[in-house]
Order: C-alpha cells, then structure tokens, then sequence
C-alpha cells in the first residue's frame, strides 16, 4: 500500500499483480491491485476489474471498509466497461450495505437507468439527491441518466426546468 500512499498507483499495480500471482487466494492483494487500478483511471479498469471480482470473492478477508471500497471500485469499473447488469448487482449490494451513501445511490441510479428500470432508478436519484443536492447538476450532464431526461420525475428532482 506505500505505492499507493507516495501516489504511484503504476507500481502499486504491477506490485499487487504480481503478489495476487504468487499467492492467488490472497483477497488483499487483488484488493491492492483494484485500488491502484481504480487510482490510474479508466485506461486501467479492464486490468484492474478481475482484481475487484477475486477480492469481493472472500467476505471474511476484508474489512467492511475495504468491502465498501471495493464495491464502489468494482461497481464504478463495470459500467465504465459497459457491464452494466454487473454493475447493476455489485451497486445493489453497496446500496445495502451503506443506503447513505450518495454516490452508491447515484451510481446504482445510473446503472439502472441505462437497463431501462426508470422508476427504480428515479427512486435511487431521488436518494442520491436527498443526501447530497450537489449531486443535480452532475445528473442532468450525465449520458448514464439520459434515458431519464424528459421525464417530469427526472426533470423536478434535478430542477433541469428551471
């Protein structure tokens, strides 16, 4: 994790990588390896995902915090990635997990939307914008939201009327 504290994620994952190589079990070091992957950004989210899916495997090797992470990591990559119904299970569970959360709310929304479940995914806007109303602006820009845009629901909650 000191790669990734002296801000190299580039050497934190090929060290994560080639530590999940030598211990495969090891739930830490593919939790390593999404965390730098997540921290390069999305040129390194097809690398870095399997990474996310070995270390959500195990529900006893990481901490809850570490779990949340990676759900919001492995959820964030999967609609970057177009898997969407992944997404769509792995933001569900981070829902649940922490229903506070704004960003899994919003994200969940997201992956929602682009499967065509407007109500639920206007249910999880509405979420999302109750815990943080920051949050609006950013909705009406996003092309995961643009099967909402139009709707009377979408267009009141984000005030994209006005």
């Amino acid at each position: 994790m000191g790669f990734l504290e002296r801000r190299d994620p580039g050497a934190a994952l090929d060290r994560f990588e080639a530590l999940s190589q030598r211990e495969p079990d090891l739930s830490k070091a593919h939790f390593g390896a999404l965390m730098a992957g997540f921290e390069l950004g999305q040129q390194a989210y097809a690398r870095a995902l399997p990474h996310g899916k070995l270390a959500l495997r195990s529900e006893r090797d990481l901490t809850p915090e570490q779990r949340h992470l990676a759900l919001r990591a492995v959820g964030v990559m999967q609609l970057a990635e177009n898997h969407v119904r992944e997404a769509a299970e792995t933001l569900a569970e981070l829902v649940v997990r922490t229903p506070e959360l704004a960003e899994a709310q919003y994200n969940y929304a997201c992956a929602l939307a682009r499967l065509g479940d407007t109500p639920a995914a206007i249910d999880h806007l509405r979420a999302a914008l109750r815990l943080d109303g920051e949050l609006a602006s950013h909705a009406r820009q996003d092309d995961d939201l643009k099967s909402l845009r139009g709707s009377t629901a979408f267009e009141q909650l984000t005030g994209a009327a006005k």
